[in-house]
């Protein structure tokens, strides 16, 4: 019973924590950090992490682990922010352009 339950822990205690900090900080700031708005930012700005988590669940599955993936993503940013804003790309032609940039260096 005691090793089910340190196994849960060792789990979940990330979720906890996480769970932990945000109760605490909409008890201490609830006109600003306990609203919709705020909420909407902190889980969006973490969908592109998601993207990236679920490109490297595969190769881990299998045993390996691909070094080469963070450093692309952080390429393909730079390339779609760059072309779009810097070059005045459409914004297609430049998630195009980062697209094929991907595709050439993993292959």
């Amino acid at each position: 019973m005691r090793r089910r339950l340190s196994d849960f822990f060792s789990r979940y205690a990330l979720l906890f924590a996480w769970f932990v900090l945000a109760l605490t900080f909409s008890i201490r700031l609830p006109d600003t950090f306990a609203t919709i708005g705020n909420w909407q930012v902190m889980l969006g700005g973490q969908a592109t992490l998601l993207v990236l988590t679920l490109g490297v669940l595969f190769p881990l599955m299998a045993g390996e682990f691909d070094f080469s993936m963070p450093a692309v993503y952080t390429v393909v940013i730079v390339i779609i922010g760059s072309t779009n804003v810097l070059w005045d790309y459409p914004i297609v032609l430049a998630i195009l352009t980062a697209i094929g940039f991907a595709l050439l260096v993993a292959t």
